[in-house]
């Protein structure tokens, strides 16, 4: 047992665990204590020993590698954090949720619920407040934690790692969204109207994100090509650029990403393979979660759900 009855890491434990303290401090560990938490301390550790003045070498792992595993763990606790959050999220509205589901099958269960429908588990929903402000935290010192690596002046694996800080930014809005929209549902506090307009905010952050990430990372160079429009000064956008397009444009460029890219054959006459498949249907789930909840409150907000109080 390393936490005490309000979850707080003992004194005992101090110590060992001193890369944990400034999440301590900030709220501690209410809901336990995540073997990711325990996994960045070690690998925070081990990182401050192999940098100077300390200069110690890993047996099994290269510094390279070592510099990486910190902000990769804070990424996997923040995602860890996002997960939960979404349990509690069902749990607080009254949805059915599976404990053992993943992630991906919980994001449009609750994606249409009016911002009127009743909070049925004010508990669960404390903690749902608890995971999306603690995995907002979290986004943000792997953030730093990925510059501070960038400066050092590593080069493996940059792209990798872009693509890590590009999805953190991302995952940071849309929590801060999802908490926008409880606040205005469960009516804590008296801004409703200001909490709803928020949460659209960070919802449509979030969706010109997660677009933005798939046209950079998850689109074959020859359907770029074909399908990116022109930017400033006429010239073609391309992977590099395209995040200087007008985000309006977004969702019918993925459509015409997809009508380029599904369906094409070889020469041959073999279908092709459609190499991003599987990281653009994760992103687009997040993009119609962000979608529908953004139409939810327009309607609120237009008085067309039962008016916001």
């Amino acid at each position: 047992q390393m936490l005490d009855a309000s979850g707080h890491i003992l004194p005992e434990f101090k110590q060992e665990l001193q890369y944990l303290k400034p999440y301590d401090e900030d709220g501690g560990f209410p809901y336990g204590l995540s073997p990711h938490a325990l996994g960045y301390n070690y690998y925070k550790r081990a990182q401050v020993l192999h940098n100077a003045p300390y200069n110690q070498e890993h047996l099994q792992l290269s510094g390279n590698v070592m510099d990486t595993r910190p902000p990769v763990c804070l990424k996997v606790w923040a995602e860890e954090l996002w997960g939960r959050g979404r349990l509690r999220e069902l749990e607080a509205l009254g949805y059915q949720s599976n404990l053992n589901a993943d992630r991906l099958d919980l994001e449009l269960i609750d994606a249409s619920a009016s911002p009127d429908r009743k909070v049925v588990n004010p508990e669960a929903l404390k903690e749902a407040f608890f995971c999306y402000d603690r995995a907002t935290r979290l986004a943000g010192d792997a953030i730093v934690e990925y510059d501070r690596r960038f400066s050092t002046g590593y080069s493996f694996n940059l792209d990798n790692y872009a693509i890590h800080k590009a999805t953190l930014h991302a995952l940071t809005s849309m929590v801060q969204a999802d908490s926008h929209y409880l606040k205005a549902i469960s009516s804590v506090t008296a801004d409703r109207t200001g909490q709803l307009k928020a949460a659209r905010d960070s919802y449509q952050t979030t969706m010109n994100e997660w677009y933005t990430i798939i046209f950079k990372y998850w689109v074959e160079d020859r359907v770029v090509l074909e399908t990116y429009p022109r930017g400033p000064l006429n010239k073609q956008l391309n992977k590099a650029t395209i995040q200087n397009a007008d985000p309006r444009i977004f969702p019918a460029l993925y459509e015409n990403v997809l009508r380029h890219t599904i369906g094409r054959k070889y020469p041959d006459g073999h279908p092709a393979e459609d190499l991003h498949v599987t990281e653009r249907d994760e992103y687009k789930l997040y993009i119609d979660r962000a979608a529908q909840r953004m139409h939810e409150i327009d309607k609120a907000l237009s008085g067309g759900a039962n008016s916001v109080r």
